[in-house]
């Protein structure tokens, strides 16, 4: 009977979690034509480095970057996981320096959303 009661719990969190995802309201971009795309991918670059103004989904998707590196994309949709592997891929082949770049910059916020948890 414990293992039951411990099984409902058990049910009853992942459902819970399935429910705590990013919104999928921009999951909608076409990522492959973004990344060949210089000046939409210059744009992105810049938003998320602090360098240029953010679109909606940008603004979006810099404030929970943060979050997502801290849990490992723990919230994030089968589709955004699939967009920021395909990312990563692009940018460590084409862009390493970049990418670099950009992931101090995100580890860094990482690193202050774990501390704000605290």
């Amino acid at each position: 009977m414990k293992y039951l009661g411990f099984l409902v719990i058990a049910v009853i969190f992942s459902a819970v979690s399935c429910d705590e995802l990013y919104s999928d309201k921009y999951d909608n971009l076409n990522v492959d034509e973004a990344l060949a795309n210089a000046e939409v991918r210059q744009t992105y670059f810049n938003c998320f480095m602090d360098k240029g103004p953010c679109g909606e989904d940008a603004t979006y998707w810099k404030g929970n970057f943060p979050e997502a590196i801290a849990t490992n994309c723990k919230k994030c949709t089968e589709w955004q996981k699939e967009a920021f592997d395909k990312i990563a891929d692009w940018y460590t082949v084409h862009e390493p320096d970049n990418w670099n770049s950009f992931v101090d910059k995100m580890v860094q916020g990482a690193r202050n959303f774990g501390d704000s948890r605290k």
